[in-house]
């Protein structure tokens, strides 16, 4: 308020006549059809751009990929959220997790703060990897025996994986067959037809799953192509990656996870 008192406001109709209001309507019209575009991408989903049929397209989101996973596409303290789940969503550990975060959050962020979180997301995410690669290699090895790369690894996925182990090996790098992978690859590993049916007594639902994954991918590229990191973003992923990781350990609480 001290710094607004200083600020003379010109609110008017049709502030278009305005050339940087122009400008600043584009940009976000822009932005705002990125994203959804960005978003319909990774879901498979096709998002309302418009506010006609939210509700409907929500339950239709919901049945697919569980409510967990509408906190990363839609504002959920809006009165719709009630009405699409049947329910109000009660805050989870996830959430005063969340709350705990934002009270640490600077007044005013500096470049270097986000730097941080850029950091801090870039290792959440190479730590789950690792996890995850050890945990792909132990259960399908043990279902399926030592064979269980040529078996259990879809061979476009393994083409590509092999092309990028043979360049490391030629540089010199001591390489395991996993660290070909890209972390896309890890979602249709574990859905695929053959191996989920040994998974699926650890994950559950297939589609929730593919919804955290999705999430994970999503932040993944933008830490990965060095874009925008916001303190929302390391929420997100946090919720996604305590999800999968707690299906990892056989937990049915995340408390320890989230340390």
């Amino acid at each position: 308020m001290e710094k607004g008192r200083r600020i003379e406001l010109y609110q008017t109709p049709h502030a278009e006549r305005d050339l940087a209001v122009v400008a600043a309507s584009i940009l976000a019209r822009e932005e705002f059809i990125s994203k959804m575009e960005e978003l319909s991408e990774i879901y498979q989903f096709d998002f309302p751009k418009e506010s006609s049929n939210v509700d409907e397209k929500a339950k239709e989101f919901v049945e697919i990929y569980g409510v967990d996973a509408l906190k990363n596409v839609a504002k959920i303290h809006f009165s719709n959220t009630s009405r699409i789940v049947g329910r109000e969503l009660k805050l989870d550990r996830i959430e005063e997790f969340e709350r705990e975060i934002k009270r640490n959050k600077p007044e005013h962020p500096t470049g270097e703060y986000y730097s941080t979180l850029r950091l801090e997301c870039f290792s959440l995410l190479d730590s789950f990897e690792s996890e995850l690669r050890r945990f792909i290699e132990s259960k399908l090895k043990l279902a399926y025996g030592d064979d269980w790369w040529e078996r259990c690894i879809p061979k476009n996925i393994r083409d590509k994986a092999e092309k990028i182990l043979k360049e490391e090996i030629k540089n010199g790098e001591t390489v395991s067959k996993l660290d070909g992978l890209q972390f896309s690859h890890y979602e249709q590993i574990i859905c695929d037809s053959q191996n989920w049916k040994v998974l699926q007594v650890i994950f559950g639902d297939k589609n929730v799953l593919m919804g955290h994954f999705r999430t994970i991918v999503e932040i993944r590229n933008r830490v990965a192509h060095n874009r925008e990191i916001t303190l929302d973003d390391k929420i997100k992923l946090l919720g996604s990656l305590v999800y999968i990781r707690t299906k990892l350990k056989g937990q049915k609480t995340l408390d320890n996870l989230l340390d």
